[in-house]
């Protein structure tokens, strides 16, 4: 695996963990990228793991899919 390669075990246990299936590639890449627009559009790169759990929160509260529309679009 090269340095720039994603391992995506961690990830996978810890959502077996929780009981959820884990993001696929699309879904990934859709939330790492709202994760840098909340680190370096806000100045503060602790807003970027707050900006991924509001969208959880609120695709909870809908009963909507993470598609990667909805992650780009907010």
């Amino acid at each position: 695996m090269s340095d720039d390669a994603f391992d995506a075990t961690w990830i996978t246990e810890f959502a077996a963990r929780l009981g959820v299936d884990p993001p696929d590639e699309a879904q990934r890449d859709a939330l790492l990228s709202l994760a840098g627009r909340g680190a370096h559009g806000s100045g503060d790169r602790r807003n970027a793991p707050l900006a991924c759990y509001l969208l959880g929160l609120r695709l909870g509260t809908d009963g909507t899919s993470p598609t990667v529309a909805i992650i780009d679009g907010c």
